[in-house]
């Protein structure tokens, strides 16, 4: 892998972040926008994380919803995904650990009596998130967001500070 520093890195990132807003709009019917949006944040040339789950706590209802799963080892995408937005929806609706983060429904996090460090833990282990990264945000209507993830081997700057702002983009996916 070709090494970029850290600066170069933090440049490809917000170029890719900048661009997200435009391409959300051209699949903006589809029901997996969160996916699409989620797998762009996971891609190599963005924050290469291996496998990510993302999650919508409502302590309202008392409900923790699974969204969206990327595994990318399970997808084999050689097209944008955002031009070929069929052929991706296809692709991820087949993939398993999608299916398993959008099956999975728990008590909220926020409103329970729980450890939140105890049920991100119960969460990961049961999609098979080996070293678990997680981080949360507020979004509207008092939900939070949530996302439980595993970065790539080959990752080498730490661009954690930019991560929310990625994943706040989420929180203008419709959740289904």
């Amino acid at each position: 892998m070709e090494h970029i520093n850290n600066q170069d890195r933090q440049a490809q990132i917000l170029a890719i972040l900048s661009r997200l807003p435009r391409k959300m709009v051209t699949v903006h019917g589809d029901d997996k926008v969160a996916a699409f949006v989620l797998y762009e944040l996971c891609h190599k040339n963005c924050f290469d994380l291996e496998r990510a789950a993302y999650f919508v706590d409502n302590p309202d209802f008392n409900c923790l919803k699974g969204v969206a799963g990327c595994a990318r080892p399970e997808l084999s995408v050689n097209n944008d995904i955002w031009q070929d937005a069929d052929a991706f929806a296809t692709q991820i609706s087949q993939s398993p650990f999608h299916g398993a983060v959008s099956e999975l429904a728990h008590p909220s996090i926020k409103y329970g009596s729980r450890s939140e460090t105890e049920a991100l833990a119960e969460i990961a282990h049961q999609l098979g998130i080996k070293s678990p990264s997680y981080c949360s945000w507020n979004m509207k209507h008092d939900n939070h967001g949530l996302l439980i993830y595993e970065k790539s081997l080959n990752l080498d700057v730490n661009l954690d500070e930019h991560l929310v702002d990625g994943l706040s983009l989420l929180s203008f996916c419709p959740i289904v």
